[in-house]
């Protein structure tokens, strides 16, 4: 069933040019770097590329290169001509399809106010628990950082007490005991808001250099393939009616750029053990395709 959040990853994988992969793309761009291409197979691309509803900006630079919509006229492209448009659309840019994941998945959830939770020093009232429909809970602490699409929230994983009734979306309130226990788990919530992220879709049309619910897709892709190494892992996803809530390991140090920010330039010993970890990791995308 189609929702907010599923949207505009619908119309990418349903829409004429779906199957636009980023290995066609890459050929396109090769054959053109030859010079001397197959005439039929660059027709067949360069259609494929000028179908694709994300790359609107693409038909009037191959249509000012002799490409008609099925061919280039008179016959192919000379090797002047070829890297005359190689240059044109480096330009202007070229994707592929921006959702080539499978579907992303989301468990429903919702948000609810002032939750009374069991800490190891006491009860505690929190102001905002996300509750989810497999009975975890969530309690959002204090604002990270303010993203495009939302907020990234400090959270702490929370379990439903024995004494609580359990409904649709976990812990029901009942009796005097608090409904939540903290756990020593802490998390990162990543929430994404609806009215920022529709907005955001607007005004690109679709076409988003960064977006956050491919970023979903990518994680769950990832996860099936088993995991990588120093990649975070995603924990869970949920969503409502206002917001997708993206569930993953806090990094209490923050990132990379935060540490040099924070140390100025890095000795070397540190910076190739950093390297070799984005290495590490790289290596394992690539080898999940």
């Amino acid at each position: 069933m189609a929702t907010w959040y599923t949207t505009h990853v619908d119309a990418a994988s349903t829409a004429a040019g779906a199957a636009l992969t980023e290995e066609a793309v890459l050929e396109f761009w090769e054959l053109l770097r030859t010079g001397n291409p197959p005439a039929e197979r660059l027709n067949t691309l360069a259609g494929a590329v000028a179908a694709a509803p994300w790359n609107t900006h693409v038909p009037p630079v191959l249509a000012a290169h002799g490409f008609d919509g099925a061919a280039f006229l008179p016959a192919g492209l000379p090797t002047p001509s070829c890297r005359a448009l190689l240059d044109a659309l480096a330009l202007k840019g070229m994707g592929a399809n921006p959702m080539p994941f499978p579907r992303p998945t989301f468990r429903r959830c919702e948000v609810r106010a002032r939750q009374r939770v069991q800490t190891g020093r006491g009860v505690v009232t929190m102001d905002h628990v996300l509750v989810t429909d497999n009975g975890k809970g969530y309690g959002l602490v204090r604002n990270l950082q303010t993203c495009i699409y939302g907020k990234v929230r400090h959270g702490v994983e929370l379990e439903a007490t024995p004494s609580q009734q359990r409904g649709l979306f976990g812990a029901l309130a009942g009796g005097d005991a608090p409904p939540w226990r903290a756990t020593e788990t802490q998390v990162a919530v990543k929430c994404i808001e609806r009215g920022k992220y529709e907005q955001h879709v607007a005004r690109h049309r679709g076409r988003l250099n960064e977006d956050p619910i491919k970023e979903v897709a990518v994680m769950e892709f990832m996860a099936r393939q088993g995991g990588a190494p120093y990649c975070l892992p995603l924990l869970g996803c949920y969503a409502d009616e206002s917001a997708v809530y993206v569930i993953l390991p806090l990094c209490p140090n923050g990132d990379l750029f935060g540490v040099v920010e924070r140390d100025g330039g890095l000795q070397e010993a540190r910076a190739a053990t950093y390297m070799g970890q984005i290495v590490a990791g790289l290596e394992r995308l690539h080898a999940m395709g």
